[in-house]
């Protein structure tokens, strides 16, 4: 089956995932402490199954640098300067000021163990109960499928 022929996940269906799982009121009821993120991993895992949900790591991390590297006009948009493999390896432990390791969630989706996606997601920021996400970015061979939409 072809990657366009596959079925797409829109966030109206994420969220109903969500609520049957009972992830958010899980979540809610659990102290602060306990809110991790291996919860959040584990649901983007239950939920897109077509992929392989991985954390990024110094295993991985050319595989980041190529997906992002490949991405020119990202890159136009966003930086100055090509992107280096360095500063993919800097991206597995950056944070935002008064946040720890705990709240990052530094994740690639592989299909076919090919790297389609990365996201950076930082939880309870800049406030409590709201999520940053530093970082979305999909192979350009999926670009223009509606992979990523809100659509």
């Amino acid at each position: 089956m072809e990657l366009s022929d596959k079925p797409r996940y829109k966030v109206n269906q994420i969220i109903r995932n969500l609520e049957e799982r009972d992830y958010v009121k899980t979540v809610k009821q659990r102290p602060m402490s306990e809110k991790g993120n291996f919860m959040f991993i584990d649901t983007l895992k239950n939920t897109f199954t077509d992929y392989d949900v991985v954390r990024n790591s110094e295993h991985n991390v050319e595989d980041v640098y190529n997906l992002v590297k490949e991405n020119k006009y990202f890159l136009e948009n966003t930086q100055s300067q090509d992107i280096s493999l360095q500063e993919c390896y800097e991206d597995i432990t950056d944070l935002p000021p008064g946040k720890d390791i705990s709240s990052k969630t530094y994740i690639s989706f592989y299909q076919n163990n090919k790297c389609a996606c990365v996201i950076d997601f930082i939880m309870n920021y800049p406030v409590i109960d709201t999520g940053y996400i530093g970082l979305f970015i999909i192979a350009t061979n999926m670009h223009g499928k509606e992979t990523g939409s809100l659509k």
